[in-house]
């Protein structure tokens, strides 16, 4: 029985310092693993974009080339994005700040790829990828007009505007920016036409609308429109003047009234 019960725990002994072997062995390769920092899954870029990608010491290499729509670290040439040479063999971070996406088509569904090679062979050392990354390097479309350029006193005005993106439009801002005391009239349809009342007009002058329309991306569209509001007899406001005392009026005033005080009372005397 003692002996049985010995055999067991020899058993277990070993059985745990197996797996702490493995763990030693194995733990480097999960913790350390090659991995594409930037672009991020579900980002959204335009313009350029910052590729940065990282690998563990096992996979030291002196370059590093990303393909986009590809993934699974596979090579495409006609897919070819960037190739970034490391500054030494030793180091284990790929960096490119602004790599130039303009000239891809635009579309939400990119996938990204990179692999690490050594300076002796094809066969990539490590690869990662990314996927459902936005490149989006065209601005929206917008639109904003007016039925008149310039309208009576407390008249009406009827504006129109359009925003729009092929991809993904997130947001459209409109100000109606009135003269005098008038309140901005703001708006966030991407699509109205919009009739301006003798209530939103009943200040004279002139007027300016703006829209701006912006996508996921960031990029922007900005489109303005200026009318005038007039008087009902189409005169210019001009403000009236303040009227001057007539002093040689005053004075002949005053001395007439002396002449009659004088007549009244003083003479009789």
């Amino acid at each position: 029985m003692k002996e049985k019960m010995k055999n067991r725990n020899i058993a277990l002994t070993a059985s745990l310092l197996l797996a702490v072997v493995l763990a030693i062995l194995v733990f480097p390769t999960i913790s350390a693993a090659t991995a594409i920092v930037t672009p991020v899954t579900s980002g959204n870029y335009t313009g350029t974009v910052a590729i940065n990608v990282t690998t563990d010491g096992s996979n030291e290499g002196d370059n590093m080339t990303c393909y986009y729509n590809v993934t699974g670290g596979n090579i495409s040439v006609s897919n070819y994005l960037i190739t970034i040479v490391n500054s030494s063999i030793n180091d284990t971070m790929f960096d490119d700040s602004a790599v130039s996406i303009s000239a891809l088509t635009d579309a939400t569904t990119y996938n990204i790829s990179c692999s690490v090679f050594n300076a002796t062979g094809a066969t990539p050392q490590a690869s990662a990828s990314v996927a459902v990354v936005t490149f989006d390097s065209t601005n929206p479309s917008c639109t904003l007009t007016g039925d008149h350029l310039t309208i009576p006193y407390k008249g009406s005005i009827a504006l129109s505007w359009t925003s729009s993106d092929a991809l993904s439009l997130v947001s459209t801002a409109v100000y109606i920016d009135g003269p005098q005391t008038q309140t901005t009239i703001t708006d966030t349809d991407a699509n109205e036409v919009r009739t301006l009342t003798s209530q939103d007009t009943k200040y004279f002058g002139d007027w300016t609308v703006n829209i701006t329309g912006t996508d996921r991306s960031g990029n922007t569209c900005i489109e303005s429109f200026n009318f005038s509001s007039y008087l009902p007899d189409g005169v210019d406001w001009v403000e009236e003047p303040v009227k001057s005392k007539d002093t040689g009026k005053i004075a002949l005033g005053i001395i007439i009234v002396g002449i009659v005080i004088y007549l009244a009372f003083i003479k009789k005397k």
